[in-house]
């Protein structure tokens, strides 16, 4: 009969000795002891077990209960295993394509913002809602006014990649909100009774770099409304943005901000 050492195990499998013998003393493996040294022998059984306690590790099942799984209704157990493990790998595969969705946009706007700067296009804003976060004037900012437990849900570990910085610009001072497009929020079952809803539309986008922190005045947005005027455009609400970014290039500190302004066209 074939027999292997823990060696040949921990070789074959890439564990080391002692996760090994960690399935020993969970039962999953019931190695021999050498009569002539009484080191630890293995047969091909140990290695299948093994093999098979490798694959239900892979599907997130303990190794307490592979032996409950195996020692009665083995075939509907497992194969109600094999379901759910598929359930979590689908649902995994459906989150994985809206945040490539999310990161294909991010990327699109952040290339293209340096280059937009003083640039203006129409374009399509989607629905989103949105959370206050604090308020703003001059460069000057009040307390995070975010309640604790939507800060909870925005910032878990399957949302908070979705969260942009949002800025509503009022006659004399800016709220800033966090904000989700409609259909990652609702993808993804974060709570809404706190958030403001903005329908979609479409919009004059424009890019602006607010600059160092504290040097932001509103007479930076002054050729916006010349703009405006050029074109014979007419303002329907307030003017709102979303940070692309926030960061040092060619030795001075920038933060760009993607511009939508809301006329009747």
């Amino acid at each position: 009969m074939q027999t292997y050492r823990i060696s040949d195990l921990s070789r074959l499998f890439g564990l080391s000795s002692e996760m090994i013998r960690y399935y020993e003393k969970q039962g999953v493996i019931q190695p021999q002891r050498d009569p002539e040294n009484g080191y630890r022998i293995y047969s091909s059984f140990d290695v299948f077990n093994l093999l098979e306690a490798s694959l239900y590790k892979a599907m997130d099942i303990r190794l307490g209960d592979i032996e409950k799984m195996k020692s009665s209704d083995y075939m509907s157990g497992f194969t109600e295993t094999l379901k759910q493990y598929r359930q979590r790998k689908s649902d995994e595969i459906s989150y994985n394509m809206i945040l490539l969705e999310h990161l294909d946009a991010m990327i699109a706007r952040n290339e293209c913002a340096v280059h937009n700067q003083g640039n203006y296009w129409i374009a399509h804003t989607p629905a989103s809602y949105r959370f206050r976060m604090c308020e703003s004037k001059e460069d000057t900012y009040s307390k995070i006014m975010t309640p604790e437990s939507v800060m909870k849900s925005l910032f878990s570990a399957s949302v908070r990649q979705f969260v942009d910085s949002a800025v509503e610009f009022s006659d004399d001072h800016e709220t800033w909100y966090f904000s989700l497009e409609k259909k990652y929020a609702e993808s993804l079952g974060v709570p809404l009774e706190q958030a403001e809803y903005t329908g979609e539309r479409n919009e004059l986008y424009t890019v602006i770099d607010m600059g160092e922190p504290h040097t932001f005045r509103r007479k930076n947005l002054t050729h916006i409304r010349e703009y405006l005027s050029e074109h014979h455009y007419d303002l329907s609400g307030k003017i709102t943005g979303i940070i692309c970014g926030r960061g040092t290039d060619n030795g001075h500190f920038h933060r760009y901000i993607e511009l939508h302004i809301p006329i009747r066209l």
